[in-house]
């Protein structure tokens, strides 16, 4: 399994994430963003406080939290399709 090794906040509320195997991504967190517990995002300065957690995911200061697994299905979501003839 691959592991979140960076988490950088960019303004649009997405986040470069940097993987150990040296692939980096960009991950919009907006869908997340009407749920309860991390609505505080919004903020952009409580945004800027993520932190990578101690079993591979990222996570912010009031428990918010997001699984690598997650961030995985979600950058196969969010990439865009090719259509096949």
């Amino acid at each position: 399994m691959r592991k979140i090794v960076k988490a950088i906040p960019q303004e649009d509320y997405r986040l470069e994430i940097w993987f150990n195997d040296g692939d980096r991504v960009a991950v919009d967190l907006r869908p997340l963003m009407n749920r309860r517990i991390f609505q505080p995002l919004w903020d952009k300065d409580f945004f800027r406080q993520v932190e990578l957690d101690e079993f591979g995911g990222i996570e912010w200061p009031n428990g918010a939290d997001i699984c690598v697994d997650w961030i995985e299905a979600e950058i196969d979501r969010q990439r865009p399709r090719v259509k096949s003839a």
